[in-house]
C-alpha cells in the first residue's frame, strides 16, 4: 500500500487550495468529509470522485473503495476542515447550475451568508420538495461547513444561476416581519408555481424584491421572543407551504397574546 506523506505532493496540495472558494471556483471541485457524505457522493458518480483515506483507516475503508489514495494520518489530518474527522474524504465536481426554476416549489436565497443556516435549510427544501434553489450572493454553498449542514441533502436539489428570471409562472411569497399572518394566507392558486424568497440573517430581503412580491408573509410568535433564526424561519414556512396551506387555514392562537415577529 503506497502512502503519501509529503505535503509537497500534488494532491495534498489541491485539498489545501479546494478549502478556498475562489479555487473552487476555477476548479469546478470541492472537497467532501466524512463517511455517508462519500458514499452518497459514490452512488451518485462514483467515476469522478477522487477518495482519499488516512493511513489509520485505510484497511477499513478500502474493501469499498479500493481505488482510494492514502495519506499519512498526520498529513489527512492537517487538511482536515472537521475536529474529529472519521478518516475518508473525497474531491467531487460540483454539478453545473440550471438556467431557471422548473420545479412547483422553488426556494430564492437573498444573502444567506452563514454556512451552518444554509446546509440546513437546503437539507429542509429537499425535505418539503423545494428542489430548485436560487443562490443570490449567498455563502458558497460548497463551503466545509455548509455541506456538513445539509448532511448530503445537496446532491438531490438543483441550484439556480443568481440572475435567473423568476417568471409569471411563480407565485413571488417574501417572509418578512412585516407581513401577513402565514395563517391567514388564502389558498395558493392551482394554477401558479410557487417561489418562496427567504432574505439575510440581520437584513431580511432587499427593497427590490420586496417589490416584486405577490403575497408578504410573517411568522406569528409569542410575546417574548423578537426574531427567529433564518434557517428555522425558512423551514417552518416551507412546510406550511408544502403541506398545510391547501388545508383550512386556523385563526386560532397559538399562544396568548400572539403577535407577529420578525422573521
Amino acid at each position: 500500500m503506497n502512502i503519501i506523506s509529503s505535503a509537497d505532493n500534488s494532491l495534498v496540495k489541491a485539498i489545501g487550495k479546494l478549502q478556498k472558494r475562489k479555487y473552487r471556483q476555477e476548479t469546478g471541485k470541492f472537497v467532501l468529509e466524512g463517511y455517508r457524505l462519500v458514499k452518497d457522493a459514490f452512488s451518485n458518480n462514483p467515476a469522478e470522485l477522487k477518495i482519499i483515506l488516512a493511513e489509520s483507516k485505510a484497511s477499513e475503508y478500502l474493501v469499498r473503495f479500493p481505488n482510494a489514495t492514502v495519506l499519512s494520518d498526520i498529513l489527512f489530518e492537517k487538511n482536515c476542515d472537521t475536529v474529529n474527522s472519521q478518516g475518508i474524504m473525497a474531491i467531487a465536481p460540483i454539478a453545473p447550475y440550471i438556467i431557471e426554476p422548473t420545479s412547483n416549489f422553488c426556494l430564492y436565497l437573498d444573502r444567506v451568508r452563514d454556512p451552518g443556516n444554509l446546509g440546513t435549510i437546503i437539507r429542509t427544501a429537499v425535505a418539503c420538495g423545494f428542489r430548485d434553489i436560487l443562490l443570490d450572493d449567498c455563502v458558497d454553498v460548497y463551503n466545509p461547513k455548509t455541506i456538513r449542514s445539509s448532511m448530503g441533502a445537496f446532491f438531490h436539489c438543483n441550484f439556480v444561476l443568481p440572475n435567473a428570471e423568476i417568471d409569471s409562472r411563480y407565485l413571488v411569497v417574501c417572509a418578512d416581519a412585516r407581513g401577513t399572518d402565514i395563517r391567514k394566507v388564502p389558498k395558493m392558486p392551482t394554477d401558479k408555481k410557487l417561489c418562496l424568497v427567504i432574505g439575510n440573517e440581520a437584513n431580511g430581503i432587499g427593497d427590490a424584491l420586496k417589490a416584486r412580491a405577490d403575497i408578504t408573509v410573517s411568522l406569528p410568535m409569542c410575546e417574548g421572543v423578537e426574531s427567529l433564526n433564518a434557517a428555522v424561519s425558512a423551514s417552518v414556512a416551507m412546510y406550511w407551504f408544502k403541506y398545510f396551506n391547501n388545508l383550512n387555514n386556523s385563526e386560532e392562537k397559538i399562544c396568548p397574546d400572539t403577535a407577529n415577529g420578525p422573521l
